[in-house]
């Protein structure tokens, strides 16, 4: 019961910084797209494109991390439950 509960916990919290990197990815690619080649030039400048592509950048990072680490996490859980066992 804990090791399926700590699975389900583990899949949730690798969940959400999935999402958050697939928005954070969604913005990045709209921004460095609009910086190389002009788009969006009638709605932002492109120093502001430049601005929210080097601050989302930081979160990007730092959600990249989360989901790094977590799945790590669930890459070993079935190895260390299978040590645990024997």
């Amino acid at each position: 019961v804990i090791a399926t509960f700590y699975r389900i916990w583990l899949v949730l919290i690798y969940s959400r910084p999935l999402f958050i990197t697939l928005a954070l990815f969604i913005i990045m690619g709209t921004t460095g797209m609009s910086m190389k080649y002009g788009w969006f030039e009638i709605i932002a400048e492109p120093d502001a494109m430049r601005y929210v592509h080097n601050v989302v950048s930081t979160w990007f990072s730092l959600s990249l991390l989360g989901m790094a680490i977590t799945g790590l996490m669930m890459y070993m859980y079935p190895i260390w439950m299978k040590k645990l066992i024997q």
